[in-house]
């Protein structure tokens, strides 16, 4: 049940494709300080590195939660809303922090579409008895 690894890579790397928002990949590779040939990689939906998704925080404040799953998780208890200052331990922390908000949001959808589908299970047996 649910939708395969390449799938939800997919949907990262069109994600990644509104962050750049029309910008070129030479352009956000320099602006992220990740190579142009990872950044392709990135877009032909390759699983993106935790380098790539530190500056993206950073550099442009990406929700770490919608990115991965494609949904917008509030901010968790304590999040800092500008990470530009952040040391490098320090945005590793609320990279931590964010991804577990993340993590939860998507065992919520998986328990919703579990439920849904024994629901259509359900209605469907009643259909066949």
């Amino acid at each position: 049940m649910g939708t395969g690894q390449g799938s939800r890579e997919r949907g990262i790397a069109d994600r990644l494709g509104q962050v750049f928002a029309g910008r070129s990949q030479s352009e956000m590779s320099r602006r992220l300080g990740v190579s142009q040939a990872n950044i392709s990689r990135y877009m032909r939906g390759e699983r993106p590195s935790v380098e790539l998704l530190k500056a993206l925080v950073r550099v442009e404040g990406v929700d770490i939660g919608w990115l991965l799953t494609g949904r917008r998780t509030p901010p968790p208890e304590g999040a800092k809303t500008d990470v530009s200052g952040l040391s490098d331990e320090q945005l590793l922390a609320e990279l931590r922090r964010r991804a577990a908000a993340a993590i939860q949001t998507v065992g919520q959808v998986v328990a919703e579409t579990e439920k849904l589908a024994e629901q259509i299970e359900k209605k469907r047996r009643r259909k066949t008895d």
